[in-house]
């Protein structure tokens, strides 16, 4: 487990893709290079929303019975456009379990969380059978993709 909060740490440390210097430069100019519909080459549509780089739900059997909720994420706006929370979806099959919110951690750059088992609605041995799926979102209102992971238990 040490070596996913390295990674993570590591992760955060990355640098902003676009900042407000040289969001004009280079070749996003938002202008498609051919006729095509595809939205490959410096389109603002995908281009815009965050992206959750790392992801995990935790359950902790004994003794708090909780789990833990931690994902990092980048904004090709730049990261302090990021909002202060973000969402994970509990997922059994097709089946939409919970939803919960994190909070993002300013000091560590992560998104955290503690929940209940009984309000997550999944036990801890029954973790690597469900999905959590995390999303984060910009100020300007940009969702990213999920980043859909198995839960993990000690």
């Amino acid at each position: 487990m040490s070596t996913n909060w390295l990674l993570a740490a590591l992760l955060v440390g990355c640098g902003d893709a676009i900042t407000a210097k040289n969001a004009g430069e280079g070749d996003d100019s938002g202008v498609d290079a051919d006729d095509d519909s595809s939205d490959t080459d410096g389109g603002p549509a995908g281009e815009q929303a965050p992206s959750v780089s790392y992801a995990q739900a935790y359950c902790e059997a004994a003794p708090a019975r909780e789990w833990t909720f931690v994902a990092t994420a980048s904004d090709p706006q730049g990261n302090d456009s990021l909002s202060t929370t973000s969402t994970v979806s509990v997922y059994s099959g097709e089946e939409l379990l919970s939803e919960h919110s994190l909070s993002l951690d300013t000091a560590s750059q992560r998104y955290l969380a503690s929940v209940s088992v009984a309000d997550v609605m999944v036990s801890c041995p029954e973790a690597a059978a469900h999905q959590f799926s995390f999303t984060v979102s910009d100020e300007d209102g940009n969702v990213s993709d999920p980043k859909n992971v198995d839960g993990v238990t000690d």
